[in-house]
C-alpha cells in the first residue's frame, strides 16, 4: 500500500498544524480552553499527533482528548464538537434472537511520566470523511497544573 505522504488537499487545509502551543497544562478536572486550537482537516483521512510532555514530578501525567466537528465553522443552534468515542462490549454476544447491549464511552488518553524529563511520543488517529475540524484539549493529572505540553499535528491521506 505504500507509505502515506503528507500533502495539502483540495479544501486548502494545511498538512502540518500546531495543535497546542508549548505551555503549562491546566490542572484536572478542568480542560484547556486557551490555548485550544481548532485545526481544519477536511479531506484528510488521518492525523498523526507528535506530543511533547515535560512533567515536574514522578507522579505527573497528562490527559488529552480528540474533539471532532462535522462543521467547517461553529453553527448556531446545534452542538459543534464531539468527543472521540469507543464501543465497549457490555455483555457476551447472545445467540438466536436475543439482544445484547454495548456501551458507548467517550475516550480520553492519559500519558504517565516515565522520567522527570521531556517525553516525546506520537498518536495516530483515523479521521472520518465527514470531519471538518479537530481540536485537542489537555489537562494535567492528578491536579498538578505545572508540567508543559506541546502538540504538532500532521494530516495526511492513505
Amino acid at each position: 500500500m505504500g507509505i502515506p505522504r503528507p500533502m495539502s488537499n483540495a479544501y486548502g487545509s494545511q498538512p502540518v498544524q500546531e495543535a497546542r502551543a508549548a505551555a503549562v497544562l491546566i490542572a484536572a478536572p478542568a480542560w484547556d480552553t486557551d490555548p485550544l486550537v481548532e485545526m481544519k482537516c477536511a479531506g484528510f483521512s488521518y492525523m498523526r499527533l507528535y506530543l511533547s510532555y515535560t512533567p515536574i514530578t514522578q507522579a505527573d501525567a497528562f490527559t488529552f482528548r480528540v474533539e471532532l466537528s462535522p462543521y467547517s465553522i461553529d453553527t448556531a443552534g446545534v452542538q459543534n464538537w464531539f468527543v472521540e468515542s469507543d464501543t465497549l462490549l457490555a455483555a457476551p454476544v447472545l445467540a438466536q434472537g436475543a439482544d445484547s447491549t454495548n456501551i458507548i464511552q467517550r475516550q480520553d488518553h492519559t500519558y504517565g511520566e516515565v522520567v522527570v524529563a521531556v517525553q516525546n511520543f506520537e498518536f495516530l488517529f483515523k479521521l472520518a470523511i465527514t470531519v471538518e475540524r479537530v481540536r485537542i484539549p489537555c489537562q494535567e493529572t492528578p491536579n498538578n497544573g505545572a508540567g508543559t505540553c506541546h502538540i504538532i499535528a500532521l494530516f495526511g491521506m492513505w
